[in-house]
């Protein structure tokens, strides 16, 4: 039979096994960490608690430091030359443009359209 990773020992538990077995306490709380890998008794739980939240906040500070950089990109002139070329394209339907670098839009015949410029990296 495989042993539990941590047992949390309850004062009841430890009541049991002393009545039934006629043990002292040293004796039950020895049958327990004979019996259980790792074993914490109910006046230990506190400090296993505070142990846990500790890790927890050290967990925190390490994940916490993934801070966001904020890139500046350069503006692509192609890309706006192109837009404005479309924009020249469409200019008797009334064309706007969105995004300098990416969108064109304008109205045919009551409906609203836009064109995405979309640049492939090759």
């Amino acid at each position: 039979m495989a042993k539990e990773k941590r047992h949390y020992a309850t004062e009841e538990e430890i009541a049991d096994l002393m009545a039934k077995n006629s043990w002292t306490r040293d004796d039950a709380e020895f049958y327990l960490i004979d019996k259980y890998d790792e074993v914490v008794f109910p006046d230990e739980t506190d400090e296993v608690i505070d142990e846990h939240k500790q890790n927890l906040k050290v967990a925190n500070v390490y994940d916490n430091k993934k801070g966001k950089r904020k890139v500046t990109r350069k503006p692509d002139e192609d890309k706006r030359d192109l837009i404005l070329k479309i924009a020249n394209a469409f200019e008797n339907l009334g064309c706007e443009v969105k995004n300098p670098e990416r969108e064109v839009t304008f109205n045919y015949n009551g409906a609203n359209y836009s064109i995405t410029l979309t640049k492939h990296r090759g």
